[in-house]
């Protein structure tokens, strides 16, 4: 537990939320900057983690360990602030090999990274690191949040319209969004939820 502790006591230091999550789903350390997200992330059933919203909840859960297989990779998850316009992304990252030890057999580390467009559009090199996009699928969506349509970001990426669709697809899948205009308004800093009445 010291480890574990000291491990996110170091990214607070560094202004990162972040608490390492057991084999069960349940915080077994976190930092206070992670422990001030109670509108956003909080304890549920025999303490493991959950998120407030809906639709990101149901996203949190598949991510997260204790539903029978490990966190197989990192994944993203997009959350509104209650009764604000910024958004923030919740990353869960597998703990494998030596890092499992580093934290006290802690399977995975949620860590929160956060963004207000404010109607602005959010750069490539942002959306591919709060989203885990590739670079591909980071141009479609900057395109899509400017104001273009699909057939106008395949035209001026070059791109077929097959392969701007698979690639609309993939981001849909990461940000935990089901239609364009559910992504183009969390990029524009609004989460899901909003759209979807929850919350």
């Amino acid at each position: 537990m010291e480890r574990a502790s000291a491990g996110v006591a170091a990214l607070e230091a560094i202004g990162i939320p972040a608490a390492i999550i057991s084999a069960r789903g349940v915080a077994i350390a976190s930092n206070s900057l992670f422990e001030a997200l109670t509108d956003v992330l909080r304890p549920a059933a025999f303490g493991r983690l959950a998120a407030r919203d809906r639709l990101a909840d149901q996203l949190l859960q598949a991510a997260l360990p204790g539903q029978g297989v490990p966190v197989p990779e990192v994944r993203s998850i997009p959350m509104r602030l209650v009764d604000s316009d910024r958004a923030i992304v919740t990353h869960v990252i597998p703990l494998q090999r030596s890092a499992s030890d580093i934290f006290d057999q802690g399977a995975a580390m949620v860590a929160v990274s956060g963004y207000s467009a404010g109607g602005n559009v959010p750069t490539e090199p942002l959306l591919r690191g709060l989203f885990d996009l590739s670079v591909a699928e980071a141009r479609i969506a900057a395109g899509l949040a400017a104001g273009l349509t699909l057939a106008e970001v395949a035209q001026q990426r070059g791109i077929g319209m097959a392969t701007a669709r698979t690639h609309l697809a993939q981001v849909l899948r990461k940000t935990g969004t089901r239609q364009q205009g559910q992504l183009i308004a969390l990029l524009k800093g609004f989460g899901p939820g909003r759209l979807n009445g929850d919350g």
